[in-house]
């Protein structure tokens, strides 16, 4: 998918690096209460994957 950006380069569009804008995001999330994973629940998948790609084939 493309799209013509000319005009919004023209009236002052700039962009910026993939890093600067997880930056910003970040800075600017709000934590949500009950939201995403529990640090234990975390833990527990990364480990059930770090086991399954040990049997993965090459």
């Amino acid at each position: 998918m493309a799209a013509d950006v000319t005009r919004a380069v023209g009236a002052g569009l700039t962009c910026r690096s993939l890093e600067e804008t997880v930056r910003a995001t970040l800075a600017d999330a709000v934590p949500l209460e009950g939201a995403g994973l529990t640090h234990a629940r975390e833990a527990e998948l990364l480990a059930a994957w770090r086991e399954a790609r040990r049997g993965a084939p090459a």
